[in-house]
């Protein structure tokens, strides 16, 4: 898309360069006012004669209400071949609001005037009252009573402009991912994100922001193989709070590629550039070995983990990025995915307790920035079986290897045992000589 938009500093009067007489009334005797076209400045153009009195009218509702940030200007082109003034009046209806513009004599009345070069005289005024989006607005345009030639009071080229102030995005919302944009704004899409998991972008003006309700497009001149699919399409008006559907199919690569878009305003605007990088930027983290087991400080026990990291659309691994390792805020170590996306930690803890350690990645994609997983370690200060007493029948509960006992062998023993300990599951073994028995499975 190397073109321009064309649905952009659209001219709030339909018809103001009289391709037709469609949405204009003639006021005043029939048959004095005459579509015609001629040559100016090196291009074609229509324009509007009106004599003896008449004229034509027209009514427009405004698209948003005046502010400091929002202002209506009007601009035209004009000649008068006769002796009188003619008018160009602008109208809030309803009220005594309106701004009203002398067409006065050009000094070219003669007796060509009917068949002369077009003449023309710009015009241009803001308008400086009050306007609402509920008004209406009433344009309409008279030649004097007296005319000398049917080209009396000639109007051309009207445009009525509603001109906004640079927009200021409060925030951008991607598939409910809010981003307080800075300076340079960046999107980030996902190879994939087609069909029913398309991407799903809105935008928030900030708060008292003319662009608030009006209408805008999105327009991209460097859409990587045109593969960016969006609706409403590309160049087509919307308002700007609604949501655009961004389809971004499977690429022919996964590499990231960079773009730009911008926000057009319907209206007379600058245009909003938001540059774009469509990628694997959404990420899952998920486990591939939890803890299996409860490490003891004391003896300086370790404990692995594993997780493996994929593309959220695709489902593919992705090798070599940086996963760090992390309990609270503090970085306890950075690995590297390989080629299946699998990264290992194995863990020291420092600290007794039911610890959180979080495996991190950077997904841009995500507010936070990052995607991780959680596991959760319980560390032992010391040694819990060092705490564990044990009771058979016809002896006092003692600790763990305080007391030998010793079973019978010469016949079927019922054992009964109580286990006190922090260890929600232990083997205890039979501490004879010979073949070590288990002699409970607690758990």
């Amino acid at each position: 898309m190397n073109r321009e938009p064309v649905n952009t500093r659209t001219n709030i009067l339909p018809n103001g360069h009289f391709v037709n007489y469609d949405h204009w009334q003639i006021v005043g005797p029939p048959n004095s006012s005459v579509i015609g076209s001629d040559s100016w400045q090196g291009n074609t153009i229509n324009y509007m004669s009106v004599y003896k009195g008449s004229g034509i009218t027209q009514q427009v509702s405004p698209p948003a209400p005046q502010s400091a940030g929002a202002r209506y200007r009007l601009s035209f082109l004009y000649d008068n071949r006769g002796d009188e003034p003619g008018t160009f009046s602008l109208r809030r209806r309803g009220t005594d609001d309106s701004l009203e513009i002398a067409l006065p004599p050009r000094g070219n009345a003669a007796a060509d005037a009917d068949t002369r070069a077009l003449t023309l005289t710009p015009v241009t005024a803001l308008i400086d009252f009050d306007v609402e989006e509920e008004d209406l607005f009433e344009f309409v345009i008279m030649s004097p009573s007296v005319a000398i030639s049917s080209k009396n009071v000639i109007v051309a080229l009207i445009d009525f402009h509603l001109e906004l102030d640079p927009l200021v995005l409060a925030r951008f919302v991607n598939d409910g991912q809010a981003f307080s944009p800075a300076d340079s704004p960046m999107l980030y899409l996902c190879h994939g994100a087609t069909g029913d998991q398309r991407h799903q972008l809105s935008f928030q003006p900030a708060p008292n922001s003319p662009w608030a309700g009006t209408e805008v497009l999105l327009w991209s001149h460097d859409n990587p193989l045109e593969a960016v699919v969006i609706s409403p399409e590309w160049g087509e008006n919307q308002r700007i709070e609604d949501t655009w559907q961004v389809d971004c199919p499977r690429p022919v690569d996964n590499d990231t590629q960079l773009f730009n878009l911008s926000i057009y305003s319907k209206y007379h605007a600058d245009t909003y550039p938001i540059a774009v990088s469509l990628g694997h930027h959404r990420l899952v983290v998920e486990s591939i070995q939890d803890p299996a087991y409860q490490p003891v400080i004391e003896y300086g026990q370790t404990v692995r983990m594993g997780v493996r990291v994929t593309s959220y659309y695709l489902d593919l691994p992705m090798h070599g990025l940086e996963v760090s390792w992390m309990l609270g805020e503090d970085v306890l170590s950075v690995s590297e995915t390989d080629e299946g996306g699998e990264a290992w930690f194995d863990f020291a803890p420092a600290t007794e307790g039911t610890l959180a350690v979080k495996a991190s990645v950077e997904s841009l994609f995500y507010a936070q920035g990052s995607a991780l997983h959680t596991f959760s370690v319980k560390a032992h200060a010391t040694d819990p079986l060092k705490a564990v007493r044990i009771k058979f029948p016809n002896m006092d509960a003692a600790l763990w290897g305080e007391q030998p006992v010793f079973p019978s062998a010469a016949r079927r023993t019922r054992w009964r045992s109580c286990l006190l300990t922090t260890v929600p599951c232990a083997t205890l073994m039979s501490g004879w000589t010979g073949k070590a028995r288990p002699l409970r499975n607690w758990g």
